[in-house]
């Protein structure tokens, strides 16, 4: 009988030391990491990433939510009007909208800022890299600007403040551009992923939905 309860507390404290490797595993992502999900267009990575931090932000206790916008509403495109105005509508009320059509990384600065004293967690959302890239180029800016604006982004990613989830295209994966103007976009936007993979904490690849993580490799 001593043998048999011995062995019964042992399958219990094995079955407890299971359990708490398991929730280690599914842990949400920790504070201060930033993750990066890349995906196609209409892949569901937008929705993904605003799944995950408004997850995270329950976990952290109710933590301030802050939307980095970089689409712009111009009155030329219809378009686009529609496509922002549609994301809008269907975001959470919590989230807190800031607008950076072309200072990205001057938005997540103030972003981390705590300007009235308080030390309340942040959860931050930028969306979507490659609509900023292209302002940039619509803007006049050379490869060399926009690449030394992403390393300032890739800057702030390495050591965030806060959590800060990131979005951005996959553009490599499709029929080549036909214009040279699309093929320098298309050149420019896999360069800047490259450089924001190596210092994002996390990465996910974003297919119809579904993601894979790919940085740590699981």
């Amino acid at each position: 009988m001593k043998n048999l309860n011995f062995f019964s507390r042992a399958v219990s404290i094995q079955k407890k030391l299971r359990n708490a490797r398991r929730a280690a595993g599914q842990r949400t992502t920790p504070p201060s990491c930033s993750v990066l999900a890349l995906g196609g267009c209409r892949s569901g990575k937008t929705a993904w990433a605003e799944m995950r931090a408004l997850a995270l932000a329950e976990a952290l206790g109710e933590a301030e939510l802050i939307y980095i916008a970089t689409a712009e509403a111009r009155d030329d495109d219809q378009r686009m009007r529609e496509r922002i105005a549609k994301h809008q509508a269907g975001r959470d009320a919590r989230w807190h909208t800031v607008e950076a059509p072309l200072d990205l990384p001057e938005a997540l600065t103030s972003a981390t800022e705590q300007k009235d004293g308080t030390r309340r967690m942040r959860v931050i959302l930028i969306d979507c890299v490659t609509v900023w890239l292209s302002n940039l180029m619509a803007a006049g800016f050379s490869e060399e600007m926009i690449l030394s604006r992403v390393d300032d982004l890739a800057t702030l990613l390495a050591r965030p403040a806060y959590p800060v989830f990131v979005v951005s295209n996959e553009v490599g994966l499709g029929v080549a551009p036909s214009t040279a103007l699309g093929n320098v976009f298309r050149d420019i936007a896999g360069l800047a992923n490259q450089r924001l993979v190596k210092c994002c904490g996390e990465v996910y690849f974003i297919v119809s939905g579904l993601a894979q993580k790919i940085k740590p490799m699981p």
